[in-house]
C-alpha cells in the first residue's frame, strides 16, 4: 500500500540484480518504484580517488530492500545512483540509508 503524501517529492527505483557472473550480466529484479523524499545523512567525504556521499530515502511504504541493493533517485537537482546500505522499516514507512559514489 503507497500513501500519496506531498512529503515524499521525488521519484525512485530500488532493484538488485541476480544471477551476475563475470560471464553474465544478470537479471534486474524490481523491489519499488514510486514516490519518495531524498535528503542527506552526512556531507560529502573526499578521498584521493572518490566523492562520497550518504543519503536517505524516506518510503512512504514497506520495502524489502537489503544491503547491496541498487538505488536511483530522480529529484530537482538531477538524478542519482547508489547502493543500499541499511533499511530500517517502521509504522509510517521505509527509510532506506544508502552511498552515491562517483569515481
Amino acid at each position: 500500500m503507497v500513501i500519496d503524501n506531498p512529503r515524499h517529492p521525488h521519484y525512485c527505483e530500488i532493484y538488485r540484480i541476480v544471477g551476475e557472473t563475470s560471464f553474465e550480466n544478470g537479471e534486474r529484479v524490481d523491489i519499488y518504484k514510486g514516490k519518495c523524499r531524498k535528503y542527506t545523512t552526512r556531507g560529502a567525504r573526499t578521498t584521493s580517488a572518490t566523492i562520497t556521499s550518504q543519503y536517505t530515502l524516506s518510503v512512504p511504504a514497506k520495502v524489502e530492500a537489503l544491503s547491496g541493493d541498487i538505488v536511483e533517485v530522480d529529484d530537482y537537482i538531477g538524478h542519482f545512483k547508489g547502493i543500499v546500505t541499511e533499511v530500517n522499516c517502521g509504522n509510517l514507512g521505509t527509510d532506506i540509508f544508502w552511498t552515491n559514489a562517483k569515481l
